[in-house]
This record gives structure tokens, C-alpha cells and sequence, in this order.
């Protein structure tokens, strides 16, 4: 990576562990930013320290549920004692909840997945924004769905949740731009991730075929044939967070191998 766009800035990633937080960790690490990585109690960062400091950036690790205002104050203040400043947050944290028809979601389904992919991302575009306008510059860039874009059978919540996050991001870009803080959105297609994995297996059970036969089947729907890569939609973040994109707020962009063309 000869590109340096964020040397000694500091980047605050959500769902940070794995999958898409995890690229985009890697992504800003390798492009000279310091990482708080932000994921659940428990979870393995073992990746994203190996990762972040095998480019010889600083790492915090931050242990919280992004759905929780207390824990995203322990998150802000981690990053301000230890770097005294925020110049990053990417909202990478989502789950997709069960699937099924829309009759089948249950209201404790539907608020979890409301709890963690809207609450938790309005959460934490609030939390930075003091410290973003006291530096009267800073850049947000939360992670959506093609699925906010249209209707999809079967993950009502989730598709709901991400057209919550398009509308969010774009009243946050209008209120914020004053103080000099960018709210940017990335829609990815199917990626090649966790969360994919959890999909074809339930795809599997419900059509009774094996899981590398749904995975075939899936991805064969894509326009371009395959899922999409976490690193791809990593590249895409960096873009809206450097000065390159300097000149867009409140930009909805999908890194979709094509799906919104047809």
C-alpha cells in the first residue's frame, strides 16, 4: 500500500473483528491511521491486533455493545485520552436477524436488529461528533445494504433497518457539514463474509440442498457472478473518508458488482 491518505490520523471502527470492520481496519492501518476497534464483549481480536500493529499503527481495543449509549461514552473516551482525537468512525456493526417471511418476525427480532444496525449507528455518529467539530473536521462513513435500496422477501428487519440507516446518514450529513464533519454511505451486494455464510446455510435448510450448492446458487444471481470481497468495500470507505472525497456528503454509494443496474 504506497497510498498514506490518513498517517497518524485515528480511525474509530465498529464491528471491527471480523468481516468488513476487519478490512477496514486493515485498510486504514495500511494507509498510516491508529485503529480503536470496536466489537462485542467476548469476541476474538486476535486478527485486528496482528493485523493493525503488523503495520506498525497503534491498536485500542474497546469491548461494547454499539447499541449501547454508556458503552459508546467508554469508546469516545478511550479515544481521547489515548489519541486526543477522532478524525474516523466507520459503522461497520450489523446483524441480520432471522429470516423468514414478514408475518414470521417476531417484535423482539426486529427491535434486536433495529437496536444494533440503526440505534447502534445513530449512537455512534452522536458520541464523536463533539470531538469531530472541536477539530471543525472529521468523516463518517456507515456501512448499509443494497437492501436499503429496495424490498427483499425474507429479512424484513434487516432490509428495513438499512433504509433507516440511508435516511439517518443523510440528515446527519445536512446537520453536520456546518462543523466540517462528512456523512457518507456504503451499499455492498453480498459479501463474502460470516454473515453471507449464516445465509447460505439457511438457504440450505429450507431448500434441502447442501451449503456449497446454495452458495453457488447465490452468488450465480450476482450480476458479475460472485459475492463481493471485504476488501473491495474497504477501499470503497477509504475513498469517502480521504480528502480525495472531499467535495461529497450525504452519498449513498453502492459497491454492488452492478445488482442496482438491473
Amino acid at each position: 500500500m504506497k497510498v498514506r491518505r490518513f498517517t497518524d490520523k485515528v480511525a474509530v471502527i465498529t464491528g471491527s473483528a471480523q468481516g468488513i470492520g476487519l478490512a477496514t481496519a486493515e485498510r486504514f492501518s495500511q494507509e498510516g491511521a491508529d485503529i480503536v476497534a470496536v466489537d462485542l464483549h467476548g469476541v476474538d481480536f486476535d486478527a485486528v491486533s496482528r493485523i493493525v500493529e503488523g503495520n506498525g499503527r497503534n491498536l485500542s481495543i474497546v469491548e461494547a455493545d454499539v447499541s449501547s449509549q454508556s458503552d459508546w461514552r467508554q469508546v469516545v473516551e478511550k479515544a481521547d485520552v489515548e489519541y486526543g482525537r477522532i478524525d474516523v468512525l466507520v459503522n461497520c456493526a450489523g446483524i441480520a436477524g432471522a429470516l423468514g417471511g414478514f408475518e414470521d418476525v417476531t417484535l423482539k427480532d426486529f427491535e434486536k436488529v433495529m437496536a444494533v444496525n440503526v440505534t447502534g449507528t445513530f449512537l455512534g455518529m452522536q458520541a464523536v461528533t463533539p470531538t469531530m467539530k472541536a477539530q471543525n473536521s472529521g468523516s463518517i462513513v456507515n456501512i448499509s445494504s443494497i437492501s436499503g435500496e429496495r424490498g427483499n422477501p425474507r429479512i424484513t428487519a434487516y432490509t428495513t433497518s438499512k433504509h433507516a440507516v440511508n435516511g439517518l446518514s443523510k440528515c446527519a450529513a445536512l446537520d453536520l457539514i456546518q462543523y466540517g464533519i462528512r456523512v457518507n454511505v456504503v451499499s455492498p451486494a453480498p459479501i463474502d463474509t460470516a454473515m453471507m455464510k449464516q445465509a447460505e446455510d439457511a438457504a440450505a435448510a429450507r431448500l434441502n440442498i447442501d451449503a456449497e450448492t446454495a452458495r453457488k446458487m447465490m452468488s450465480s444471481n450476482l450480476v458479475m457472478g460472485r459475492y463481493g470481497q471485504p476488501a473491495e468495500i474497504a477501499a470503497t470507505v477509504a475513498y469517502l473518508c480521504s480528502e480525495d472525497a472531499s467535495f461529497m456528503t450525504g452519498a449513498v454509494v453502492a459497491v454492488d458488482g452492478g445488482a442496482l443496474a438491473r
